[in-house]
């Protein structure tokens, strides 16, 4: 259809795209948002990587894109709804390092990204978090933020997985919510898992809509074949082992 419902409720949606290695907007990218009742909508992002999209129909199914030189696209498919009025959209670098990015709603305020390396025994070599940005020369935190997650992602690089070693990567609830007040569900987290020089990437989305304190989020793992041999997980979880990525 190429008009909007009579008396039907509009939804607009304020997107954010930003670059995930510095939280700031990108200006001038066109965000293509492609509705099943609305069809093709487009605006560009003005300096602050603003753009608002709209008119869409609440329920329905959106696939969103962007693209920008120097930058993986983002794609991403989501679900209009009366609660959705925003929406960011991290942008990752083309490089030739893995790149985990992080995004989430407003609430919680602080989600905190980890990435555990274990050797074949399951003993912990090194673990990656904000009080511990870098393991070795091969793994850094860059981006670690506190105030919820419409102020931008966690950003993750990994140049390398060394011979041997096991990545879990995974996120913890700071703010001690998940599993109390709300759900990972609730918090609209995803991650997405983007391979080196603009080779793909995979998106886990933290669906698990349970409210019995599984603080932790399991994410997925690796070896140091890369992003061919990453495994995604996707599940809550009360407590941190190897043993999650088996």
């Amino acid at each position: 259809m190429n008009g909007f419902p009579t008396c039907q409720k509009e939804i607009r949606i304020k997107f954010h795209v930003i670059n995930a290695l510095n939280n700031k907007g990108i200006e001038a990218v066109t965000v293509k948002a492609t509705g099943s009742s609305q069809g093709l909508l487009s605006e560009v992002t003005d300096e602050g990587g603003f753009a608002t999209v709209g008119p869409f129909v609440p329920g329905e199914s959106i696939t969103v894109h962007v693209a920008n030189n120097g930058f993986d696209d983002v794609e991403q498919v989501i679900v209009a709804t009366d609660d959705t009025d925003k929406m960011m959209l991290g942008m990752n670098p083309t490089g030739p390092d893995i790149r985990l990015i992080l995004t989430w709603g407003p609430s919680p305020s602080d989600l905190d990204s980890y990435v555990k390396f274990f050797d074949a025994s399951g003993n912990e070599e090194c673990k990656l978090y904000w009080n511990n940005k870098a393991c070795g020369d091969y793994a850094t935190l860059d981006v670690d933020e506190t105030n919820g997650g419409d102020n931008g992602p966690e950003t993750i690089t990994i140049k390398e997985v060394p011979e041997g070693l096991t990545a879990m990567y995974y996120v913890y609830d700071f703010s001690n919510k998940i599993g109390r007040s709300m759900s990972w569900a609730d918090s609209d987290s995803k991650s997405t898992i983007f391979s080196p020089s603009g080779g793909g990437s995979t998106v886990v989305p933290y669906d698990d809509d349970k409210k019995d304190g599984d603080r932790y989020f399991v994410v997925g793992c690796f070896g140091s074949a890369g992003y061919s041999a990453f495994s995604a997980k996707g599940k809550a979880a009360s407590s941190i082992s190897f043993a999650n990525c088996q």
